[in-house]
């Protein structure tokens, strides 16, 4: 009778504790790869532009919103996917990318994923996609890299 009792106090004890544990949700470690772009208009550098223009320029000037449209493009992200042999597909690359500026001229770009490798993976490939890519639809403007994409976590 006292193997029993032990027995259903232990059986006892090992619900709660699975029970307790059940309840939580286990969060996966993620890493971020980060890296930031200089984007310089064309009308940057010309002095020559008329106020009018300049206006235009600045009410235009939300390029960087504009960029980062581009670069969550259907088309740059399988160019991304094609580049890293497919290992995620555009729907995910686009659940891992996220974009925001830093002044009028800096995109920041960052990408989270599981492991270190595939973020740092995914960011060098948008990294050295993006600045022929932007050139190409915005012509006269240039895309530099200003930093290259490093693990952030």
């Amino acid at each position: 009778m006292k193997g029993i009792l032990k027995n259903l106090f232990v059986i006892f004890v090992s619900v709660l504790i699975f029970s307790s544990c059940a309840g939580k949700e286990v969060k996966k470690q993620e890493y971020t790869a980060v890296g930031r772009l200089y984007c310089e208009d064309s009308y940057s550098n010309n002095e020559e532009v008329s106020k009018e223009t300049t206006l235009n320029t600045v009410v235009v000037r939300k390029e960087l919103t504009s960029y980062a449209e581009f670069l969550s493009s259907n088309r740059f992200l399988q160019m991304v996917s094609d580049d890293i042999d497919g290992i995620y597909a555009r729907e995910k690359l686009l659940d891992m990318i996220s974009m925001n500026n830093e002044g009028d001229n800096i995109l920041i770009i960052e990408v989270t994923a599981d492991n270190p490798e595939d973020a740092l993976t995914v960011c060098e490939s948008i990294f050295e996609l993006a600045p022929e890519y932007i050139s190409q639809i915005v012509k006269g403007d240039k895309v530099t890299v200003l930093d290259k994409p490093v693990i952030a976590n």
